[in-house]
């Protein structure tokens, strides 16, 4: 059953938001909001105006345009002094800014690519960057309530969530929001009495955890402390609990193994004295690789990084390869045994040359358990356990110039399982989930120098659900994703 308060928030498009603690409730001299509503009513049809405008009696300068996929321009003057204006932030975000007659910033809305609001911060009207008050909206329930901190000296110190009603109670409101649904007032007394009675629950629940005065020993002092000698010692039945293998385990033990191929993460050969080290990543799959390079740098984009597509489209060629290494070596003439001097189990044609490889064959003349597959120019391709003439387990895969193409779990030629793949053209590496050849799940994205881009939802190796990234000054964005496209995006400054 659909409650008034999600009744009274479906499909809510905020076009302004006003906190009583910091200004009237009232819109009439809004003309941002009369803006947005214009847009979005009118099916996102572009507004743009250059006119004067008059806000209680005083005139101002009026610049803006507003459209589709476009960050919004605004801009208000009074007597030639800023009054409003937008600052661009990154992802497509954009904040208007509000003045006082001293050119200090007092207010801020932030907003996404999709002109949706974000949240609202309000600051001291005397000191220059003193935050007061930051209100964003917040969904409980299926309501979209908004969430209102209070802050002191730039730290939080209160928090209260404030929920909505069609009607202003006789002591007014602690916001008021314009919005497509119409005026709705919000307040923390509008909290739904479900939500009341499970505090009290939880209230009840960890009653037994506070501690009352008549606990303690009434009659005890310095001088008289508690006689030790009553006390009785526990049995030793205390069982060293089994370690349990996180994902970082996982992780470092597959750059354990990456290291073991005589090779840095980035393609730097690490070189053994007296040994001249060939194990290199490289495979007919990276014959493609550069090719895929070049569509990534031609459509870049830092929001969208397109894992699957290099990663499936360079896999083909090996793939291809890999079947005409299957079906050769069950025919008679092709598999050769190697020469002693050689040290090889096996030299296998394809139609990129002669591939030689070191380790176990079946019965069938097919790869089997532990071995490497190293390309015509010496240069490793495969480093790792196969099944049945197949990448299956863990292994190292490599693209044709010697970087490592992916670390990780195989299953019959395909990625799948725990991994870790790097692209050549940026250094950078995804850490996560694979199926099917494609980040799926969960996973985290770093630059070559180990700097943390983002962790997000993956599906069929784009990202497909929500997304945390960092920026270089510690502020966290929270963006949700479909079928790699961004629809919204939250800053919290840190």
């Amino acid at each position: 059953m659909i409650t008034s308060q999600q009744e009274l928030t479906r499909d809510l498009i905020f076009y302004s938001v006003c906190v009583s603690d910091f200004e009237k409730l009232d819109f009439k001299n809004d003309a941002l909001a009369g803006v947005r509503a214009n847009y979005f009513n009118s099916n996102h049809r572009p507004q743009a105006d250059d006119t004067d405008i008059s806000l209680d009696d005083v005139s101002y300068k009026l610049s803006y345009k507003m459209s589709k996929n476009q960050p919004l321009s605004w801009k208000v003057t009074k007597n030639l002094r800023p009054y409003q204006s937008v600052k661009r932030e990154t992802g497509g975000i954009y904040c208007v800014r509000y003045y006082t007659e001293n050119a200090t910033v007092y207010k801020k809305q932030f907003f996404d690519s999709s002109h949706l609001w974000i949240r609202t911060e309000y600051f001291d009207k005397s000191i220059e960057g003193e935050r007061l008050c930051t209100v964003s909206p917040k969904k409980i329930d299926g309501v979209i309530a908004i969430e209102k901190i209070l802050f002191s000296n730039n730290h939080m110190v209160a928090g209260v969530t404030l929920f909505p009603s069609d009607k202003n109670p006789e002591n007014n409101s602690a916001a008021l929001v314009y919005s497509n649904n119409g005026m709705i007032w919000y307040d923390s007394a509008f909290a739904p009495a479900s939500l009341n009675k499970v505090n009290a629950n939880y209230k009840t629940k960890h009653a037994k955890l506070m501690l009352d005065a008549d606990k303690f020993l009434s009659d005890y002092k310095p001088e008289n402390p508690i006689d030790l000698s009553l006390l009785e010692y526990l049995d030793d039945t205390f069982t060293e609990p089994k370690p349990q293998v996180t994902a970082y385990d996982r992780i470092e033990k597959i750059l354990e193994e990456a290291h073991k191929t005589n090779k840095n993460l980035f393609g730097q050969v690490i070189e053994h004295s007296g040994v001249e080290v060939a194990d290199e990543e490289t495979d007919v799959l990276a014959q493609t690789d550069e090719s895929v390079e070049e569509k990534v740098t031609e459509n870049h984009d830092d929001e969208v990084i397109e894992q699957a597509e290099k990663f499936e489209k360079s896999d083909e060629t090996e793939s291809k390869d890999d079947n005409n290494l299957q079906n050769t070596v069950v025919e008679e003439g092709d598999v050769i045994t190697a020469e002693e001097e050689r040290k090889s189990d096996a030299v296998v044609s394809t139609t990129s040359g002669n591939y030689e490889y070191f380790g176990a064959v079946d019965e069938n003349g097919l790869r089997t358990g532990r071995g490497r597959t190293v390309s015509p120019s010496g240069i490793t391709a495969y480093d790792g356990e196969y099944a049945q003439g197949k990448r299956d387990g863990f292994g190292v895969f490599y693209y044709k110039n010697g970087d490592i193409n992916y670390v990780g779990d195989w299953k019959e030629n395909q990625r799948s399982g725990a991994g870790v793949g790097y692209r050549t053209s940026d250094g950078t590496m995804h850490i996560g989930k694979w199926e099917n050849n494609s980040p799926t799940n969960y996973g985290a994205r770093f630059n070559k120098d180990g700097t943390f881009i983002d962790v997000a939802d993956y599906a069929n190796g784009v990202k497909n659900g929500k997304c945390i990234s960092l920026d270089e000054n510690g502020n966290f964005y929270i963006s949700i994703w479909e079928n790699g496209k961004k629809i919204s995006e939250h800053i919290i400054e840190w």
